[in-house]
């Protein structure tokens, strides 16, 4: 099937792009993981550019689909749910659940979306700066000068207690371990080839994984209900303004779909926000000039506040430089590589026909990391963001009425943490080659060991 061209059948059916299918069930998986795992992670995509064009047709995760890979066409992609809705793989709708904001569609998505965004709003953002502060200083705080760490290992502690405690409530202690325990299990299966529950195969372990979570988070429910029914104190928190507040029906969220969307929530605000950091305090420490200028903003911020007083939301929004770090570390390694769509009707795009039923992948690495559209993608370059860039070109947390509805907090959660940890901690990596793993998101396979020493004041 190497190189078969899908070019129309004599009655006049749809001429998909060209391209290879691969293996029977495995299609070009394997190939695709393979990539994934050495440190040219755009091989895949772009070897069969060079052979097919920058659309054409491959076989991913048991499923036949057209991968896209120009800005040009992501517009359509991501902006006209009635021409391609979202449809991820059957491994992440069966983990993530069929009632969350994730793997919903139509007026359901619409009323989900609106409902987990309220507490995700500007005014929420402004109260959320003292907790994530609180949580990295406390994170750091445990830090000795002069011992190595495992920096990964850390962000992921990190950024899953402040996402646990923005939801729930949930401080450092037994409950929060068990559940990041089970979360960590539960990311493995989540792009799964089989997606098949046979017992003590990968997958079924992160449903098992899924279950534990769903019972740790239903006696959450339960305790929570308990005192919004009898009118005790309760947690300012996502998850009372979730369970209180109601959509445009006037109906309010079941148990079930506070957990299917408790779960996606975790997963947006935890492993990946690890990665991105994990990526970011890699290329730093490349570039002490980035360095730098990140410690002379920040000391610009710390110049206008007393000695020890917290960070406000006016003073993160002032870090423009630190802005742009962050935002070329997402470009450069993109921490989500795939949007997954299925088309609702026969479209046509880039010269070709999808039918109606037919997947389509819109590959975000291939755009961001695109020569052609950032010379030397591969090099971390932050003075890239000091123009904005063009439309449908920098997509890190996606595009249109599915875009990320985290980002903003996820930005917020990054900026706290390099403001604390570039300022009061010099570090140098342990192992300069450590391989990265791409699947199912950046992850240095070491765990990213850094050696780390305490500024003085005379630093």
């Amino acid at each position: 099937m190497e190189g078969m061209k899908q070019s129309g059948s004599p009655n006049g059916s749809p001429r998909l792009p060209p391209g290879n299918l691969g293996l029977p069930v495995l299609g070009e998986t394997l190939d695709y993981l393979k990539s994934q795992n050495t440190e040219d992670p755009d091989s895949f995509v772009r070897e069969r550019q060079a052979k097919y064009g920058r659309t054409f047709l491959t076989n991913l995760l048991g499923n036949n689909m057209v991968m896209v890979t120009a800005p040009e066409l992501a517009e359509l992609l991501l902006t006209d749910e009635k021409l391609f809705k979202t449809e991820w793989p059957k491994s992440t709708r069966m983990l993530l659940g069929e009632r969350s904001v994730t793997t919903t569609q139509g007026a359901r998505h619409k009323n989900l979306r609106s409902l987990v965004t309220g507490p995700l709003s500007l005014d929420n953002l402004k109260r959320y700066v003292p907790v994530i502060e609180e949580r990295v200083l406390a994170q750091l705080g445990t830090w000795e000068s002069g011992t190595t760490v495992a920096a990964y290992q850390e962000l992921r502690k990190l950024t899953f207690s402040i996402i646990s405690e923005l939801i729930f409530g949930a401080k450092p202690g037994p409950q929060a371990d068990r559940l990041s325990g089970f979360f960590n299990k539960w990311l493995v299966g989540l792009f799964s080839l089989f997606a098949v529950r046979i017992p003590f195969t990968g997958f079924a372990a992160s449903m098992d994984a899924r279950d534990a979570i769903l019972e740790e988070t239903a006696g959450i429910l339960k305790e929570r209900r308990s005192a919004l029914a009898s009118g005790a104190p309760v947690p300012n928190d996502i998850l009372t303004r979730l369970m209180t507040e109601k959509d445009a029906q006037g109906a309010q969220l079941s148990d079930e779909d506070l957990q299917d969307n408790l779960l996606a929530l975790l997963f947006a605000g935890h492993d990946t926000s690890a990665s991105a950091l994990a990526s970011i305090i890699r290329y730093l420490s490349d570039d002490p000039a980035v360095v730098q200028k990140l410690r002379e903003e920040h000391a610009d911020v710390r110049s206008r506040k007393e000695a020890g007083e917290p960070l406000t939301w006016e003073d993160v929004r002032k870090m423009s430089y630190t802005e742009k770090v962050i935002s070329e570390g997402l470009r450069v390694r993109p921490v989500v590589a795939n949007n997954f769509k299925v088309a609702t009707r026969d479209v046509s795009i880039d010269g070709y026909v999808i039918p109606a039923g037919h997947n389509v992948t819109l590959n975000y690495r291939s755009i961001m990391r695109s020569e052609a559209l950032f010379p030397e993608p591969k090099a971390f370059k932050p003075e890239r963001f000091d123009e904005k860039p063009a439309p449908y070109t920098f997509l890190p947390f996606g595009s249109g009425e599915r875009q990320c509805p985290g980002s903003a907090l996820a930005r917020m959660e990054m900026a706290v943490f390099l403001y604390h940890f570039v300022n009061d901690w010099e570090w140098t990596l342990v192992n300069p080659a450590e391989a990265t793993s791409y699947f199912p998101l950046p992850q240095p396979v070491e765990g990213l060991p850094i050696k780390r020493r305490k500024r003085s004041a005379a630093d």
